[in-house]
């Protein structure tokens, strides 16, 4: 068992006792709250008290998270001395290098893109070996060699030059495909090297960087460096410091223990889990207690509210200051801090959030891609609405001009597509009465007003039309931002800021990069990675509150942590190495690799649990419709402690703080309606509130004119052109080949019948006019083998209502449950074991779409339409009904399957049947399934009747799209007085 010396600066260290003679002073310690109080005294101490003399000291440690509690530490020391104390520099390797002059990696990191962009077009065989068939491929391709090239540069050519950097990755390569490489991936090796080299030939970031920390270790600028070492280093860290400490004093403090926060059994369970925590000490004084708790939640709103609760209680507890939530998920994590932002709770937001997910950054890319394509009323006024564009206009006058936009738009005939036909129909179309009114009151001109605004639309894109390099592009976009008004919301928004910056940058292009032309729609792929790979933080206030990934949790102490996410995709990350450089390679060469990062990933979390009293994990047991997994890592943790369960997310009403609406309900035991049909009662049991506003309230949304094609108007054209073909065809009959060609003609006719008429009013239509003749033979050759089994269509698009009542304590509600069944077929059929000829239908449901999701929901007991459509048959009739499913479409002819597929039929033919399999002799499954949802429709309808309030239950996810949103106001916070 290691010992590790407590006093961490010793004062009979021997300087001469290092680790493999390694040239610096080695110090063994344990990172406890004692660490960075003495640090500073050490550093103190080597300075003899005198203030000056601490310009000569620098402390590198390994990650910028570290900087505020060394801080921390050095003001509290300050304080001590009552004093001038001037704290010394502190900073990363990387800002270090670029202090002394290396380049800045990040902002050359688009013209490089533009460089090799052009290289591929001056040599498109490289661009063809690499995949760039086409010119929109290159942006693409160009990042990945940069991003292979920088990887490879700053691993193997650290100390080298690049002849030995080359010879150790052919080396690598050869030993890996050996056996197996043919002369494909020998050629795409030599296309990697050659790319490789040609990147450091023209002294690429990462060279300069190298090159200025080769100037470091020759010139050694400061005398003695405090190394923070908490993890493994690098090849090039390695490298580095080993160089420097031959000219310099290097202090190295090597963290390879941890002090323990929490309770001797949390302890030890952590040891039984998980082996790496063998590097966790015992508390220096006796823990009492100590928490950590798994939670499950159904629903990411359910995490993310139950998350907020809790922060909010930890606040009230006076005994807990620093509170860490660990962003493991993104989308968790930004509901969360909307949450608590609304509750008043400041946040320190470490986690940094993505430019791209900004309102600046949909303000000018919702708005440019209306001058990349066409000009369609949805996205046209979505842009327009946006609160940046026209933010220089007072309020009141961008409401009524879009009021007059929204009108003109619903009166649109044809649909408006260019920004001329946008500019002729607002000069043809008056303003209304009322609106002219209000516009006359705030004197502002409406039609004019909407007049100018088309006609710089119209004058943009017409200059816009021919290609500009990156500076020229940047100048065009600030000119566009200063016509819409989006110039002056940017200047005081914190990520508006960022993306001027950025423009700035590009306006300052070097010479090279300037050469090269850009369309559009490629300065608008160039800007879209830049703000992908950018992060900003909204603002800076108490730490008392830290959002931040686990990383950033190395070497700080907290008094409660929640770990938000932490599933199996989230805890490890799931991401892979991928491409040329795989496992195999990355291991030969010593470039880490995705295990490396899990390794790192777990001694955080292991840590973070270590000194941690009070700490709760959490994750969503549904993810984008499917079961989600809780971490590996967490599920050894159970299983040491001996559980199989972890407890579930409950958020009951009456615990919740009041300044919290959790979610949206209402009682509508008055207003119950009397009618209920099976779309109706699938939304009534996705979110009970949606179904209120729809079916009580009867809220809908006015749709503006669109010639797109909804799935369900393509659906609805198939069933009345196969409800039309089984009424007019022939009476079946044994299959010849007239017949079979008389059928084809007919539906063939049925569909030119159908479509052209649409097709006449909508272009779109002659795709789907296209799709539906592919169609043809494979249904027949379907309706076939169902009339070769005896059925034949008894009725097409039949409406199907049938009354039910509700059994309440002292009276009987009527319930009228409704539906059309796209078809319902007989047959007379021979019972098989008394021989006795039966009558049997089925109900069949067309589907245009694929039918996986149906068949996982049946398969679930998930599905509610068919066994909705069982119940709407009375009991005599609903003991014929032998088979209910739904039936799909396919080009390819339909094939017989060796082997019957459980609710998938006998045949290729996309299907999905309720019952398990066609030749059961009974239909046991559909009464189940029928019977199952009449008594949950008859208990849903009781807890309305008896004044149950209806719940805005949806996701988050499916809530942004939600027509009814804004009535629901799910989340919404109201600020107590005490607030």
């Amino acid at each position: 068992m290691l010992v590790f010396t407590l006093d961490l600066f010793a004062e009979d260290f021997d300087a001469s006792t290092t680790a493999d003679h390694a040239p610096w002073i080695q110090h063994d310690c344990m990172f406890d709250a004692d660490f960075w109080p003495d640090v500073v005294n050490k550093i103190w101490q080597s300075t003899a008290g005198d203030v000056r003399s601490l310009s000569a000291h620098l402390v590198v440690v390994p990650d910028a998270s570290m900087y505020m509690p060394f801080q921390a530490a050095w003001a509290a020391h300050a304080q001590s001395l009552q004093g001038p104390c001037i704290m010394p520099r502190m900073m990363t390797l990387l800002d270090w290098a670029k202090s002394a002059g290396a380049s800045d990696i990040d902002m050359q990191y688009t013209e490089r893109v533009l460089n090799w962009m052009t290289q591929l077009r001056d040599t498109p065989q490289l661009a063809e070996w690499l995949g760039a068939t086409e010119d929109v491929h290159l942006f693409a391709v160009a990042r990945s060699l940069i991003d292979m090239s920088d990887e490879l540069s700053m691993h193997l050519l650290a100390g080298r030059d690049i002849d030995d950097g080359e010879a150790a990755l052919n080396a690598a390569v050869d030993h890996v495909f050996e056996m197996n490489a043919g002369v494909f991936a020998r050629q795409e090796l030599a296309v990697l090297l050659q790319c490789w080299r040609a990147d450091v030939n023209v002294s690429s970031p990462i060279l300069k960087y190298l090159q200025t920390l080769q100037q470091l270790i020759q010139q050694a600028p400061v005398p003695t460096v405090w190394l923070v070492r908490n993890k493994p280093w690098t090849q090039l860290e390695a490298w580095f410091w080993r160089a420097y400490a031959k000219a310099a004093r290097v202090e190295l403090l090597d963290i390879q223990a941890v002090r323990a926060r929490v309770d001797s059994n949390q302890l030890e369970q952590m040891r039984r889990a998980w082996s790496e925590a063998a590097r966790i000490v015992e508390p220096s004084m006796v823990i009492e207690t100590s928490h950590f708790d798994i939670r499950q939640a159904e629903h990411l709103e359910d995490e993310a509210q139950a998350i907020a609760r809790q922060v909010f209680e930890w606040r009230q507890d006076p005994l807990i200051k620093k509170i860490a939530l660990v962003a493991l998920d993104r989308q968790v994590s930004r509901r969360v801090w909307a949450l608590l932002a609304r509750l008043g709770v400041t946040i320190r937001d470490d986690t940094g959030w993505l430019l791209a997910t900004s309102r600046a950054a949909s303000s000018w890319r919702t708005g440019l891609a209306l001058w990349q394509g066409e000009v369609l009323a949805v996205e046209l006024l979505e842009w327009m609405s946006h609160p940046m564009v026209l933010a220089d206009w007072p309020a009141s006058h961008k409401r009524l001009l879009m009021r007059h936009m929204h009108a003109v738009a619903l009166a649109q005939k044809p649909l408006a597509r260019t920004w001329q036909a946008w500019l002729n129909l607002i000069s043809r179309q008056s303003v209304d009465e009322v609106l002219q009114i209000e516009a006359e009151a705030l004197q502002i001109d409406v039609r004019q007003a909407a007049i100018d605004l088309l006609g710089r639309a119209l004058n943009i894109q017409a200059a816009w039309r021919r290609t500009f390099n990156l500076p020229q592009w940047a100048a065009n976009i600030h000119q566009w931002a200063e016509h819409f008004g989006l110039f002056n919301a940017w200047q005081k928004d914190p990520a508006g800021q960022i993306w001027l910056r950025l423009l700035e940058k590009w306006r300052g292009a070097s010479e090279p990069s300037s050469k090269v032309q850009l369309d559009l729609s490629t300065f608008m792929r160039i800007a879209d990675s830049e703000v992908e790979a950018t992060t900003f933080r909204p603002h800076d206030v108490t730490d008392d509150v830290l959002l931040l990934p686990i990383g950033s949790t190395r070497m700080r102490y907290f008094d409660a942590v929640w770990l938000m996410g932490a599933d199996s995709t989230n805890l490890p990350n799931a991401k892979q190495d991928r491409g040329l450089l795989n496992m195999a390679v990355r291991m030969q060469l010593g470039l880490p690799t995705h295990l490396d990062q899990h390794a790192q990933t777990k001694a955080d979390l292991i840590d973070l649990l270590a000194t941690t009293p009070r700490a709760v994990a959490s994750y969503c047991t549904q993810k984008d419709g499917a079961p989600n997994a809780i971490s590996t890592w967490l599920a050894q943790w159970l299983r040491a402690g001996h559980a199989t369960t972890v407890k579930p997310i409950t958020l009951p009403l009456e615990t919740i703080t009041s300044d919290v609406h959790m979610r949206s309900q209402v009682n509508i035991a008055q207003h119950v309606p009397v009618e209920i049909s099976a779309s109706e009662l699938s939304q009534l049991t996705a979110c009970p509130y949606q179904y209120y506003a729809h079916q009580v309230l009867y809220v809908s949304s006015m749709e503006l004119p669109s010639d797109d094609i909804s799935a369900a108007d393509k659906g609805n054209a198939w069933h009345k052109i196969i409800a039309t073909f089984h009424k007019k065809r022939a009476l079946p009959h044994e299959s010849h080949e007239q017949s079979d060609a008389q059928d084809a003609v007919l539906l063939t006719q049925l569909i030119h019948d159908q479509l052209k008429p649409l097709c006449a009013q909508n272009a779109r239509y002659w795709a789907v006019h296209e799709l539906f003749l592919g169609y043809v033979d494979a249904y027949l050759v379907w309706w076939y083998d169902r009339e070769a089994d005896g059925w034949h269509v008894e009725h097409s698009e039949s409406w199907q209502p049938h009354a039910y009542e509700i059994t309440l304590k002292n009276e009987i509600k009527p319930l009228l449950w409704k539906g059309k069944i796209d078809q319902i077929d007989g047959r007379e059929h021979p019972d098989p074991v008394t021989g006795e000829i039966q009558y049997e239908r089925a109900i069949i449901d067309y589907k245009t779409g694929k039918l996986s999701t149906y068949i996982t929901n049946i398969k679930n007991d998930d599905d509610v339409q068919l066994a909705f459509y069982v119940n709407l048959f009375d009991d005599n009739d609903r003991a014929q009904i032998t088979q209910a499913g739904y039936v799909g479409v396919s080009s390819e002819p339909s094939k017989p399957l060796n082997k019957e597929k459980p609710h998938a039929g006998n045949s290729s033919y996309p299907q999905a049947w309720l019952n398990p399999s066609m030749t059961a002799p009974d239909n046991a499954a559909l009464q189940t399934a029928a019977t199952q949802l009449h008594a949950r429709v008859d208990g849903l309808f009781k807890r309305m009747h008896a004044g149950e309030e209806l719940q805005a239950m949806g996701e988050l996810t499916a809530c942004a799209w939600c027509e009814v949103r804004g009535l629901c106001r799910k989340g919404y916070v109201q600020t107590s007085k005490q607030n």
